[in-house]
């Protein structure tokens, strides 16, 4: 050792311990290494869920196991080989004039699909299937109104049930009257005389029938309008789902190409 590096020891000795105390500084500043390793500790402890899993007889465990999910989908023969195996399902699905060629080819499916005046075009044109149902006063709205009608009526119709459960009985009882009275239209007088004890006790029935149903009018006239913009809307649909009926003859079936191809 010469008399100057003897000199500059005590220099270099200092230089290295701030090199060092700089960089034990950066291992423990607040977004330095050992806060990720104690973030790291933090989320895989056995009580938090990633842990649970890391564990011995975990999820992670169990997947990896000899006999686990990735060792049967990976082994010979199994699904992932029979998937990328020559002749299976990918190798058929990517030959040459194969079910992706088919759909990517010109004037094949997906065009068609895409091209100026097909299915797509038709759905999300100007008074389109789309916008019918989704424009002011189209399906979905009429659906909507039909719907609020209709649990607009369930408290009439709860109001009317015992009525109903009352008129059952009495309509039991005059069932036989009735049958009686077909045949022996002609002699009409014997038979009113028998209903009239049934009629008496239908009357009442009757008559607590009569403010409910008077409170039931204008609901059920409030419906007419919905339901025949209801009915408008569905001929409306039906008429925009007839080309894509007509369209989906034209496709070709891909089992039967197969079948002649072979």
């Amino acid at each position: 050792m010469n008399l100057v590096s003897l000199a500059t020891f005590p220099a270099r000795v200092a230089i290295a311990f701030g090199e060092a105390s700089l960089g034990v500084a950066r291992l423990v500043a607040p977004d330095g290494p050992v806060r990720l390793l104690y973030q790291a500790a933090a989320v895989t402890s056995e009580d938090r869920p990633l842990g649970k899993a890391m564990a011995e007889g975990g999820v992670v465990d169990r997947v990896l196991d000899e006999n686990g999910v990735v060792s049967r989908l990976t082994e010979v023969g199994g699904p992932l080989d029979r998937l990328i195996e020559e002749g299976g399902v990918i190798d058929r699905v990517v030959a040459p004039d194969g079910t992706f060629d088919r759909l990517m080819a010109k004037e094949g499916a997906i065009d068609r699909m895409l091209m100026e005046g097909g299915v797509i075009d038709r759905l999300l044109a100007k008074e389109g299937l789309i916008e019918q149902l989704v424009q002011e006063g189209g399906v979905i709205e009429n659906l909507n109104e039909l719907v609020t009608a209709i649990v607009d009526i369930l408290p009439v119709v709860q109001r009317l049930e015992p009525a109903f459960l009352a008129l059952v009985p009495v309509l039991e009882r005059v069932e036989p009257y009735l049958i009686e009275l077909v045949p022996v239209l002609a002699k009409a007088e014997p038979s009113v005389a028998q209903l009239a004890p049934a009629v008496e006790e239908v009357a009442p029935v009757v008559e607590r029938l009569a403010p409910v149903i008077v409170q039931l009018a204008p609901v059920i006239e409030s419906l007419e309008p919905i339901i025949r913009r209801f009915d408008d809307s569905s001929q409306a649909l039906a008429s925009a789902v007839e080309p894509l009926r007509e369209i989906g003859k034209r496709v070709p079936r891909v089992g039967k190409r197969g079948e002649r191809r072979s």
